[in-house]
């Protein structure tokens, strides 16, 4: 199969799981969702296995994998009462979200991939850091509904001691970063640490926006085999705007950008979140 005929069959197999996800929406139309799912996976399956980037010696590995699955798949179809579809579903999802972290991570470390210019790599890369954000934000929220729809897991809230030092640490510890430079032959590290403001204002019952600004406490050192180390640190303002949305009293996504100094140089930072309150 041709690299366009390829990218032909993922449009469609897209087009399809589009239209399964729209029947799934109503029990009345479900069954034919559940048809255009199945066409549009087994389109993207033989567009994959025959296309032009898998070779001869990974097809065997592909229906290693295809026979497993299909084994575990019957098994269950026998043995699993109508009752425990729902926690079977949610596990299911699971190992979907799981499988899109390691596609993801997979595309990441593949050396095969060339680009012709900086923006196409910025852009895969970003692709791949939402997927795999995505995929493993909601294989852990899939294990959990297993486990509270299988009752392994209770309804009550998970209240952990000193929940409200945990916070306060999460709020004064800024981060650290540690970063090795190949070709420069030098190494380094950087910590820093912020005490901060913030205010927040709420848009919806889930949406809001905040901004901060505080003070910025940061350390770094920097050395070179046979020139030796250097160390700075010092105190500077610091300040940001960011979004957040909360999916649940304890679970939130945050974007944010901040800005601090360091030395006298403004150092831009932009960053996604998923923020857990105890």
């Amino acid at each position: 199969m041709t690299s366009s005929m390829a990218t032909v069959s993922y449009i469609g197999a897209t087009i399809l799981f589009i239209l399964s996800l729209g029947g799934l929406a109503h029990p009345e139309t479900a069954r034919r969702g559940n048809l255009f799912g199945m066409i549009g996976m087994g389109l993207a399956v033989i567009a994959t296995v025959f296309g032009p980037q898998v070779s001869a010696g990974g097809i065997p590995w592909i229906i290693i994998a295809l026979v497993i699955g299909a084994a575990v798949g019957l098994y269950a179809a026998k043995k699993v009462q109508m009752t425990q579809m729902p926690e079977l579903v949610a596990l299911m999802h699971s190992l979907v979200r799981l499988a899109a972290c390691l596609v993801g991570y997979a595309s990441y470390v593949d050396t095969a991939t060339v680009f012709p210019t900086a923006a196409e790599k910025t852009i895969h890369e970003v692709e791949i850091y939402i997927g795999v954000f995505i995929g493993a934000l909601t294989f852990s929220g899939s294990l959990v509904a297993f486990g509270k729809l299988s009752g392994k897991i209770g309804g009550k809230p998970l209240m952990l001691p000193a929940r409200h030092m945990l916070n306060l640490v999460g709020v004064v510890a800024r981060g650290i970063e540690a970063q090795h430079v190949p070709w420069s032959n030098m190494y380094g590290y950087t910590i820093t640490g912020a005490l901060v403001a913030v205010g927040t204002v709420p848009f919806t019952e889930r949406f809001s926006g905040y901004a901060k600004a505080g003070i910025n406490r940061w350390d770094a050192e920097v050395g070179a085999p046979g020139i030796g180390r250097a160390s700075e640190d010092g105190t500077d303002p610091t300040y940001g705007l960011g979004l957040q949305y909360r999916f649940t009293d304890n679970v939130a996504l945050r974007g944010e950008y901040s800005r601090f100094e360091m030395d006298d140089v403004d150092v831009d930072l932009a960053q996604v979140q998923v923020r857990f309150d105890f």
